[in-house]
């Protein structure tokens, strides 16, 4: 557990490289020297937000990081630092101002490169990135061929189809709006046909705590990029998984009811309470789905918090496409789903998180 909160904060430090300085009293004494150059970072602060410690040495003037397994040594007013054994070359000095330790955005990135790397027991490295145009990214899913990616841009109401045959070289095909389905189109969810032919995108459409709007799933042809069926949804959806043999998409239908003026949910006073959707394609056919909508009833669910609102909010599929599991987000629940038989929710099994079940 330890180690999952020290990979959070190493996540989260891009709110801290693009910070700047910031006013923290140090436990490191020193003499002052300059005043702090407005893109370098107090050490300490930023450290001790990735769960690590610092120890200031007196007699060689520099300070000693540890982080997980990571041991780091800088010397103050050098730019070298010493990272588990390896002499590294820095952009810059550290500094010290007022008792407080300062290094640039450079040298706490190289830190959190070599926090990462060490932490990464994968072997996987990061091979490309790619800025959407638009500004926002979320949900992506792949073709099975592996040559293109459709990325939802959420608020946008949109989903973009890039190609990515070649990772040096990633380009935006085509972007598809949904606002000719709603004007307050939001694109939650998205996933592909098992062809490969067609991508699967779900869309609220502005519901909110007094407006029961209801959601679309809505089918895009991969080679017109056009839509080309719709589905009318329960309110508010928000995941879609897609069954491996390309029978079942299954949908969470959230419905949160946020409050737009106050940005939150007044989660024992709501009265919508979701469901699971199940979309049936004959025969994989995504043009030709059939619609169950699942009740969720967590009435006998002991240690469910809000039972009157479940707010189905994630679904993953098994390999053998049997079975669905669908996280109930706010009351720390699993739903599990037949669906062979596409058994209600009230009857499917339900697994309260802090219950083992073997």
């Amino acid at each position: 557990m330890k180690k999952r909160n020290q990979w959070l904060a190493v996540l989260s430090m891009t709110a801290i490289l693009t910070a700047g300085a910031t006013s923290y009293t140090s436990m490191i004494h020193a003499a002052d020297v300059t005043k702090p150059a407005n893109d370098h970072i107090v050490l300490r602060t930023a450290i001790q937000n990735m769960q690590g410690t610092v120890t200031w040495n007196g007699s060689s003037r520099s300070v000693d990081i540890q982080i997980a397994d990571t041991k780091i040594q800088l010397p103050v007013g050098t730019s070298s630092a010493t990272i588990n054994g390896v002499k590294t070359s820095l952009d810059s000095k550290s500094y010290i101002t007022k008792g407080t330790t300062y290094v640039s955005s450079q040298t706490l990135k190289l830190i959190t490169d070599q926090l990462i790397l060490n932490q990464n027991k994968t072997g996987f490295e990061q091979t490309a990135s790619f800025q959407m145009p638009g500004g926002k990214a979320e949900i992506s899913a792949s073709t099975p061929d592996g040559q293109r990616l459709l990325v939802t841009e959420a608020d946008n109401g949109s989903i973009s189809v890039l190609d990515i045959t070649d990772l040096k070289n990633i380009n935006v095909l085509k972007t598809v709006s949904f606002h000719d389905l709603s004007t307050k189109a939001e694109v939650t969810s998205v996933t592909v046909s098992k062809d490969g032919k067609y991508g699967l995108a779900v869309i609220r459409t502005g519901d909110t705590d007094s407006e029961a709007n209801k959601g679309l799933l809505a089918i895009v042809d991969l080679t017109t990029y056009k839509t080309v069926k719709t589905y009318e949804l329960g309110i508010g959806p928000d995941s879609i998984a897609l069954s491996p043999d390309g029978l079942h998409a299954v949908i969470a239908i959230e419905d949160e009811e946020l409050n737009k003026a106050a940005d939150e949910i007044d989660y024992a006073n709501t009265k919508r309470p979701g469901s699971i959707m199940v979309v049936s394609f004959a025969g994989g056919n995504v043009l030709e789905g059939e619609i169950t909508n699942l009740p969720v009833s967590l009435d006998n669910v002991e240690g469910a918090i809000y039972p009157h609102d479940p707010q189905p909010e994630y679904v993953a599929i098994s390999p053998d496409s049997k079975t669905a599991a669908i996280t109930l987000q706010e009351n720390n629940v699993v739903a599990i789903v037949d669906l062979e038989t596409k058994k209600s929710a009230q009857s499917s099994l339900w697994v309260p998180l802090h219950i083992k079940r073997i």
